[in-house]
């Protein structure tokens, strides 16, 4: 439990910073935040309720969609 308090409150950082740069230089960091969010949504569920519903652990193919999406929004602005 320890190590995903520290893993939760690292995740809200960096949602809050990328909150806070938001649109500057037009590069649509909203999108990351949104992404950040899926992923720590859905992988929350699963570190609390996995050993009780073993099932819940299909949420970590949405977390794992909302990381390629962080993937492909870093590598349009690389070759943007």
């Amino acid at each position: 439990m320890i190590r995903n308090t520290v893993f939760a409150v690292t995740g809200m950082g960096i949602i809050i910073l990328y909150a806070m740069s938001g649109n500057t230089g037009n590069l649509h960091m909203t999108r990351m935040v949104a992404a950040i969010i899926i992923s720590f949504g859905c992988y929350l569920p699963v570190t609390l309720l996995s050993k009780k519903k073993p099932k819940i652990g299909l949420l970590m193919i949405p977390k794992t969609c909302a990381y390629m999406w962080v993937i492909v929004m870093g590598l349009q602005l690389l070759f943007k």
